[in-house]
């Protein structure tokens, strides 16, 4: 069949919200939408994440009457190759099947498509049947049924297509690779037909693979390609060096640059249609020693997948970012070197939250991808529109959310966090390795603290890890040092791909994201307010539920999505940090408010446990006096002789409340105190010393060094009673029960972005 029966249109919209995949109010909007920019409703329905390709194709397939197969589990008849040209195939992205009953079959995702129907038809010269297919198994499967027509280039493939191409030069006398050819001889041979075949081809391989760049690199005696594959180079084929001047050639024309200037460096960019998909690609050509290198960085727009769920976001990560999202205000910063997917990640972000009751604006340097509903502005400095000048401006076009590409200086960084301030939504990005340096980063610009305390509502710092091969990973052995090191558990298994034909032998396939996201709680912010360190930063936030990015990945290896190894290569081994993978496991999946160390330890002593009370004294007497006292009254009691083993046993224990006398040997009680209240890790907890001494001298003394309050000896029972639960329930009150914010009202609705 080649279409599904005549008559009424199947109204795909109604059965999408007779399936539970789509509400109604959201049908009227993603219709009008996909009508406005004039795109098919099923295809704007899949690129804004509203429904998946693999829910909408059995759905199309019923509506239709088309039947919908699986590729991974069909066999292709050999000859499937003969009954439609490659470049037929590779531009519609179709796959022929074979033949049944005087037609071809055809699997392609729109096979209820009548006008690309009709046109296959016309290139086939025969009946065409179609059934449906997913893109990317159409994609793969394209290699196996062309061989070198097809996918030959990579994977030890026959490279019929790009030899021929070179015959032809060879016969029609081009290629030379004399250094004083006529600028006419050059542009003349660039544009020669066996030379806009083989460029044409190196850029289908290159997209069929999913590579994300291109390098053609002169070598002495050779063009040497290379492709970017998941983050990775590798080569792909040496052409023959008489070929050099003529691919560059034809590439500059292209990319529209000067073909007769070797000598400097040029930027141009072109665009190309691969099926229905059209892509942009930036180029780049660098004088060498032995001619230019070109770089062509490709972005496709119906590849990126803008959606949150294929991130790799462990569950409180995810939580927080959907919090972050629906704030009203603040500021989202992604920080990364270059290359680690912090646009994709501000993409996604932006995707998820775009709709027509929001007005979204960017400035970027460049404009990576456009984004259908969103205004986005292109740094040109030469223009004045700098990432300042075009953040001013956006500033007056009533924006809700507003994305910064990056944050350069201090200007920009004021004027971001000052929008965050008053009303608007901002996200944007820095290049600092881990989340606390991005508040480092932003202090060493001379942003005041105040203004990022006020304004900052989370940091998410992130790498990129290639993906282990699903079809080839194996078990490795990690080693018992480093199962020793993480404290990683003996059930658990790594692995590790080895290579196959499914990955072309490279064991990886695909990316994911591993990241830390720092969340200014009140530890956090009290601690930037008083200059803590970046380190003492780090161990605030990961006491209130951050993972480091080494943790992420950690945890996302030991369930086996990426390499042990690679964890270790990519984002290196954390120093003065006790990392526990068996804690790290436990806590994968829980939300962030049961995660940190905080929540384990609270874990480990139980919810309706006492409270804990260390009291440190050099005196016998006085520490079991305390004991029967504060026990009495229903607290739990632990002890220690002086200042170093009250510390030793506080680290341990971490108690909520120290009682401490104030002359001891070893450590006294005022540096026990310091230490305490010097430590981010420690200084939420309660301090009270005991002293013989009396007066206003000792009394400011006490205090000054951080204590929360003293209790003169003799000690009195119903003293001693009253000053502790007083300061415990101070201290509740004052940083919040279960996790929630003092002042925080569980009655209030939370507000939206409206």
């Amino acid at each position: 069949m080649e279409t599904g029966k005549k008559g009424k249109k199947p109204d795909l919209g109604a059965k999408l919200v007779e399936k539970g995949l789509l509400k109604e109010q959201t049908l009227a909007s993603a219709r009008s939408q996909a009508q406005e920019i004039k795109e098919p409703f099923e295809e704007f329905l899949m690129k804004q994440g509203y429904v998946r390709e693999e829910d909408l194709l059995p759905i199309l397939s019923e509506l239709y009457r088309i039947p919908l197969v699986n590729l991974n589990d069909l066999t292709i008849r050999s000859d499937a190759a003969s009954l439609l040209p490659y470049e037929i195939a590779s531009k519609y992205q179709v796959l022929p099947l074979g033949q049944r009953r005087g037609s071809v079959v055809l699997a392609m995702r729109e096979a209820h498509n009548i006008r690309l129907v009709d046109e296959l038809r016309f290139h086939v010269g025969r009946p065409v049947q179609t059934v449906y297919a997913p893109q990317k198994a159409i994609e793969d499967r394209l290699g196996d049924v062309y061989g070198a027509g097809g996918a030959g280039l990579i994977g030890g493939g026959d490279d019929g297509a790009i030899d021929e191409a070179i015959s032809e030069m060879e016969v029609e006398g081009g290629g030379g690779d004399e250094e004083e050819q006529s600028q006419t001889a050059v542009e003349e041979e660039g544009n020669s037909s066996p030379m806009v075949k083989l460029v044409n081809e190196i850029l289908f391989r290159a997209v069929q693979k999913g590579a994300s760049d291109i390098h053609l690199e002169s070598a002495e005696n050779s063009l040497v390609i290379r492709f970017r594959v998941d983050g990775a180079l590798r080569v792909i084929r040496r052409l023959p060096k008489k070929v050099q001047n003529a691919v560059i050639s034809r590439i500059k024309v292209l990319g529209g640059m000067d073909i007769s200037d070797a000598r400097r460096p040029q930027d141009g960019r072109l665009k190309m249609r691969m099926g229905e998909k059209t892509l942009d690609l930036r180029v780049s050509t660098l004088p060498t020693f032995w001619g230019e290198k070109v770089v062509m960085r490709i972005l496709d727009q119906g590849g990126v997948g803008l959606d949150l769920d294929v991130l790799g976001f462990l569950r409180a990560e995810r939580e927080q970012i959907e919090d972050i999202m629906r704030q009203p205000q603040g500021m989202m910063l992604v920080t990364g070197p270059t290359g680690s997917g912090k646009t994709t990640t501000l993409y996604s972000v932006l995707s998820t939250i775009n709709t027509e009751d929001i007005n979204i604006i960017t400035v970027e340097d460049p404009v990576e991808f456009q984004l259908p509903g969103i205004n986005q502005v292109p740094v040109n400095p030469k223009a004045g529109m700098t990432f300042a000048a075009g953040l001013r401006s956006i500033l007056r076009q009533d924006p809700n959310v507003i994305m910064v590409g990056e944050i350069r200086d201090q200007e920009t960084a004021e004027i971001a966090l000052e929008a965050a301030e008053t009303g608007h939504m901002v996200f944007s990005t820095l290049h600092t390795t881990s989340a606390a340096g991005a508040v480092t980063r932003l202090l060493e610009m001379e942003v005041p603290g105040y203004l990022i305390s006020s304004s900052l509502s989370g940091v998410i710092a992130q790498r990129l890890l290639r993906r282990n091969c699903p079809d080839c990973s194996e078990p490795v052995d990690v080693g018992d040092a480093m199962r020793k090191k993480y404290n990683i558990p003996d059930h658990i298994t790594f692995y590790e791909g080895q290579g196959c034909s499914t990955c072309d032998g490279q064991g990886k396939k695909g990316r994911m994201g591993v990241y830390e996201m720092l969340i200014p709680d009140r530890e956090v912010i009290e601690g930037l307010n008083r200059g803590a360190s970046e380190a003492d930063l780090v161990e605030l936030a990961r006491r209130s539920g951050m993972n480091l990015m080494f943790e992420d990945g950690l945890v996302k290896a030991m369930r086996g999505a990426v390499a042990f190894s690679d964890v270790l290569n990519t984002v290196g081994s954390p120093t003065g940090v006790n990392v526990d993978a068996e804690r790290l496991l436990e806590q994968a999946d829980l939300p962030w408010s049961e995660r940190g160390l905080t929540a384990t330890r609270k874990k480990e002593r139980g919810a309706d446990e006492p409270e804990t009370i260390l009291v440190v004294d050099d005196s016998r007497t006085i520490r079991d006096m305390s004991r029967f006292v504060l026990e009495s009254e229903g607290f739990r009691v632990i002890q220690a002789e002086d200042g170093r083993e009250g510390f030793e046993v506080l680290c341990k224990e971490m108690p909520d409340l120290v009682l401490t006398d104030m002359q001891m040997p070893n450590m006294d009680g005022d540096e026990l105190t310091q230490k305490i209240k010097g430590d981010p890790s420690l200084a939420r907890i309660p301090v009270v010393v005991l002293t013989s001494q009396e007066g206003e001298e000792t009394e400011a003394g006490v205090l000054g060094h951080g204590a929360d309050d003293f209790i003169n000896k003799p000690i009195e029972p119903m003293t001693l009673t009253a000053r502790v639960k007083k300061i415990l329930a101070t201290y509740r009150q004052f940083y919040g029960e279960e996790g929630k914010a003092p002042g925080q009202d569980d009655d209030l609705p939370q507000q939206v972005v409206s």
